[in-house]
């Protein structure tokens, strides 16, 4: 079912919330667009956000369900189960009863959100009380930004290309080609090579850029340059990524 995420109503809110793990054997995962860790998005993409609950032992306790969602531009939203997403300084109970296995279930599917960053909350405590009783909570959160500046959204085409193949990144174009302006490269680890004047098969030209990833951990890699024609007293193109 396709749920609606209201963020016509501007409120900022100053309210902040805590979220302390508890020890219990319950596993929370939040996905957005099917990732669990932090990401970039612009305004015009679509944004899905699903949880799953697996509550191991524990299934029959009964628990208080939370979801809820951080903005920098709108302030607290939480999801109900009959209104959706409410926004709310105080925090709203989306369900409380006993736990069970919830396959993954789609809490937002929307596009044209506004610039900002987005932390999207689920989490369970034990204490059936209709409120958050940290000591007794386990939850999980993931992390979106929503903006239109060019090398956030060029770092994160490089970390979806990194995470797809986690191996051979191949950028065809010429470093000695005319209007290249190459500006950048920076690694750390070990994992990343990078060759910015490969001569192995390049697309056109005499060289291409090369780079190889071998794990998936800490070690990262990249480079960005600039590509056009000066105009008038300008001294570099503009970014054309």
């Amino acid at each position: 079912m396709r749920k609606i995420f209201n963020i016509t109503l501007l409120i900022i809110l100053t309210y902040t919330i805590t979220f302390i793990t508890s020890s219990y054997a319950i596993t929370i995962d939040v996905m957005a667009n099917n990732k669990d860790s932090y990401f970039v998005i612009r305004p015009s993409d679509s944004l899905i956000v699903k949880a799953c609950l697996d509550p191991d032992d524990l299934v029959g306790q009964d628990a208080d369900w939370w979801v809820a969602a951080e903005t920098t531009c709108c302030g607290w939203y939480w999801f109900t189960l009959d209104k959706g997403w409410i926004p709310s300084q105080t925090p709203i109970r989306t369900y409380a009863g006993p736990l069970f296995k919830l396959e993954p279930y789609e809490l937002l599917n929307i596009s044209g959100l506004p610039l900002g960053t987005y932390i999207f909350y689920v989490g369970v405590d034990l204490n059936m009380n209709g409120v958050i009783d940290f000591d007794q909570l386990y939850y999980d959160r993931v992390t979106v930004e929503v903006s239109e500046e060019p090398l956030k959204l060029a770092l994160q085409h490089l970390r979806d290309v990194m995470d797809k193949y986690h191996s051979n990144f191949d950028v065809n174009t010429d470093l000695s080609a005319a209007g290249n302006h190459f500006v950048m490269l920076a690694k750390m680890g070990d994992d990343v090579e990078i060759n910015p004047g490969c001569t192995d098969e390049p697309h056109s030209g005499a060289t291409c850029i090369e780079n190889r990833f071998y794990g998936i951990d800490t070690s990262w890699g990249g480079w960005y340059f600039l590509n056009g024609v000066l105009e008038g007293e300008e001294t570099q193109p503009k970014p054309n990524f």
